[in-house]
């Protein structure tokens, strides 16, 4: 069934690194033409080079996802080099763990506009053209923040949850159709992203046996390309119904989470 993706393109957000990364060298091990999204034109071009060493085509589009006209500009760029799309797959997204007031405003607005709007705004833009060949996916790598907010956390929950339910809500007006949105959601992953989101603690208390591996997550979303699922879990299934049955009793929820994952170091002083 892998030999499908043969031919396909895809477009990744934040494939400089991380999961993002690892998505495109694993689909372009399948044939698949990518496009690789991020801020960091260096470590783009890195990427591409690895790549196009293995005789597989990739192409770097440097934009940043907080501001609207770079997108659109990487759109553009990206429509004359590759034309249609097949595969969109919204990775790119930051959290921080700490207290509400320790959280600058205009970082809450990025993680709002990077985790949630950027996603809408592709999302708009290819979706349009997927619907009129009636073939396409599109794959949003979510969290379980995105369904239960633990706390210290809510900017990041709140960006999170709102794609969840944007996605939700699409895959009802997709059902009748051969185009497909996914909901990946991932616990801890072994990345740049959790060691800049949370302090040493909280990671030293995720030790590295128990994070995913960002080649596993990639080895997922493959799968999910070949057989479409609208929610997708790394992680036993368990994990993802223990999320959603926190919300029933939240507070309840909240002193058992804290049991294992200390408050931010500040929270004391």
């Amino acid at each position: 069934m892998y030999g499908k993706l043969r031919g396909k393109k895809a477009l990744i957000t934040g494939a400089s690194k991380g999961i993002g990364r690892a998505i495109a060298e694993e689909l372009s091990s399948y044939g698949v033409k990518v496009a690789l999204l991020a801020r960091s034109k260096d470590k783009l071009d890195e990427v591409v080079e690895r790549i196009t060493r293995s005789e597989n085509e990739a192409l770097a589009l440097k934009s940043d996802l907080c501001d609207k006209a770079s997108i659109l500009s990487a759109i553009i760029e990206y429509k004359k080099q590759f034309g249609s799309l097949d595969f969109l797959i919204n990775n790119a997204g930051f959290g921080v763990r700490r207290l509400w007031q320790d959280i600058p405003l205009d970082m809450e607005l990025e993680m709002m506009a990077v985790n949630y709007l950027a996603p809408v705004i592709l999302i708009r833009h290819f979706l349009p053209e997927m619907l009129h060949r009636d073939t396409g996916h599109i794959v949003n790598i979510n969290s379980f923040a995105g369904i239960y907010s633990a706390p210290y956390q809510g900017a990041y929950a709140a960006s999170k949850s709102a794609l969840v339910s944007y996605a939700t809500s699409l895959a009802y007006e997709l059902e009748k159709t051969n185009v497909h949105i996914s909901s990946v959601f991932l616990g801890p992953t072994d990345t740049e992203f959790i060691r800049s989101a949370h302090d040493e603690d909280w990671v030293d208390n995720h030790k590295k046996s128990k994070l995913n591996t960002t080649k596993n997550v990639a080895k997922v979303v493959i799968s999910t390309l070949v057989n479409p699922k609208e929610s997708v879990v790394v992680e036993s299934p368990l994990i993802l119904w223990a999320a959603r049955l926190t919300n029933l009793n939240p507070r309840l929820a909240r002193k058992l989470i804290e049991k294992k994952h200390a408050p931010p170091k500040n929270f004391l002083e």
